[in-house]
């Protein structure tokens, strides 16, 4: 959807969301109006990149993330200060906004569906404020305690990834956008986090790096050794002692290609994890647990 005219100079923020407003308007009708939180309002100069598409940097319209593929690109190559505000869309049901903001604190992506031949817009946008005022809440706690945050919800799809200061992270890969409990969701991720951070400081994890695996074996012998896959599934999931010989072959590369290890001093911060994060009981190994 690239401008077919003439593209305006340098908008100032609020003019740039002014414009916005006025399209939102057009579409769902004059009391319509995005309410978007502070924190993610621009706060920077924009440009126009497209007839209904702004950015706080000028650049092509075709290197904007606009699609499902284009959401890890967004959050692996958005530099902090990114910012973007728009519409788009292709057939006759498939048109979202958005929103797409990077700072110290917060990595948002928002694809929100409205504007499609057979949507209710007004509901849309209505359903999109109740969802933005419990974001805000998300976020203003999140830098209330430190913690960095990646959100993205994109017509259904949605995750959460949290991380400290120091980037130690978890991903919670769910939508939050029209649940009602929102909120009290959330909170229990938060508690999650705290808690697997903590367990972190007891437990070690590895992936493509075998030599850090090794030398915790060689400083842990009487440790113990969740093996799974780098996505854990409870169908895979085995639980070994740290001499084990099946995941301590000096021979072998154990924490690359699709493999992780999850080592702790004790068994039980090790079935706490497998639980937690897929559900179901570890496996012991059969070679050393007898």
């Amino acid at each position: 959807m690239t401008s077919s005219y003439s593209l305006p100079s340098i908008l100032r923020p609020q003019a740039a969301l002014g414009d916005f407003q006025d399209f939102v308007k057009r579409e769902a009708g004059d009391d319509a109006y995005l309410d978007i939180p502070r924190k993610l309002e621009p706060k920077s100069r924009m440009y126009r990149i497209a007839e209904y598409f702004q950015s706080a940097n000028k650049e092509e319209f075709g290197s904007v993330p606009l699609t499902q593929g284009d959401i890890d690109r967004f959050f692996t190559d958005s530099p902090i200060g990114t910012y973007r505000l728009g519409f788009w869309g292709h057939g006759v049901n498939s048109y979202a906004l958005y929103l797409q903001s990077r700072s110290e604190f917060s990595t948002v992506f928002l694809r929100i569906l409205f504007g499609g031949v057979y949507e209710d817009n007004a509901e849309d946008i209505a359903e999109a404020n109740r969802y933005l005022k419990n974001l805000s809440e998300i976020l203003d706690e999140c830098e209330d305690r430190d913690i960095r945050i990646e959100v993205c919800e994109s017509m259904g799809y949605g995750f959460y990834r949290l991380f400290t200061p120091d980037g130690v992270g978890i991903e919670f890969e769910e939508s939050l956008f029209d649940r009602a409990d929102a909120i009290t969701r959330f909170k229990k991720m938060m508690a999650t986090f705290a808690v697997e951070i903590s367990r972190r400081h007891e437990m070690k994890m590895f992936f493509d790096d075998d030599h850090g695996y090794r030398s915790w074996l060689n400083e842990n012998p009487e440790g113990f050794v969740l093996q799974t896959d780098k996505k854990a599934r409870a169908k895979y999931i085995v639980l070994h002692n740290s001499l084990c010989s099946t995941i301590s072959d000096a021979s072998e590369n154990y924490t690359h290609g699709k493999y992780q290890k999850i080592c702790a001093p004790q068994i039980n911060p090790l079935v706490e994890w497998a639980n937690e994060v897929t559900g179901g009981e570890p496996t012991k190994c059969k070679f050393c647990f007898v």
